[in-house]
């Protein structure tokens, strides 16, 4: 958001300066409030966003790792700017993690997710999991959900990453750690204003959010569900 007068405006308006004035008050008042949630990296780049994926557990008895429901690997595809979230698989702990590889380091095919024409491919072991079966681990609640990238962003006038504006980078206990506690101040908020007559936070659940093509994060839910439910 500019706090630039408008150049419509006379600089010496009383009408810009105070709308300056409360902007930029408005806008460090938010900063102080938020700032636990958005911890500074060293550069100075602050989190932006969390990506999120669905999981399931391998249906294969000898395996059983976890999988990362994923229908491509792409975080940014730009001529100028290819980000890939590459899966870096651990067949000994049965275990995916991820590193984040650009431009030539990207030396396999992002397109191709775990999930595939509602069939999903276990990455540790190779085995399949048909549709009927994935649909009935989300409806008998074994699903899950893990954070699995961080989207950043320098902060105004610092300049930037390469690539452009946003750069990314994997998910780390610390990140959930931060998510976690903006959740609790999220729920808190809400149970809080849930006794004023005068303020309804209840919504219904969007169509499809139990479908396993569009899952709803943590901090989804506690938006769009009734506190104390």
């Amino acid at each position: 958001m500019s706090l630039l007068p408008s150049p419509l405006i006379p600089h010496s308006s009383p009408l810009t300066a105070g709308v300056r004035h409360w902007g930029e008050w408005v806008l460090e008042e938010a900063r102080k409030e938020l700032a636990e949630f958005y911890p500074s990296e060293p550069d100075g780049s602050i989190p932006v966003g969390y990506l999120w994926a669905r999981t399931v557990h391998c249906q294969n008895p000898a395996c059983g790792a976890e999988i990362p429901l994923m229908r491509q690997f792409w975080l940014a595809k730009k001529p100028k700017k290819k980000v890939a979230l590459r899966p870096v698989v651990d067949k000994k702990q049965k275990r995916v993690d991820f590193e984040v590889v650009e431009g030539e380091a990207i030396d396999f095919d992002p397109a191709a997710g775990t999930v595939r024409r509602a069939k999903v491919v276990c990455p540790v072991c190779g085995a399949g999991m048909d549709d009927k079966t994935l649909r009935r681990e989300f409806r008998e609640g074994r699903a899950g959900e893990r954070m699995v990238a961080v989207v950043l962003t320098r902060g105004e006038g610092r300049g930037m990453r390469s690539g452009g504006g946003k750069w990314y980078r994997p998910a780390t206990e610390a990140d959930v750690e931060v998510f976690r506690r903006a959740e609790a101040a999220l729920w808190e908020r809400l149970n809080v204003n849930a006794k004023s007559p005068d303020v309804n936070v209840g919504a219904e659940q969007p169509k499809g959010a139990e479908a396993p093509s569009a899952p709803a994060s943590p901090l989804q839910r506690a938006l769009t569900a009734q506190p104390g439910g």
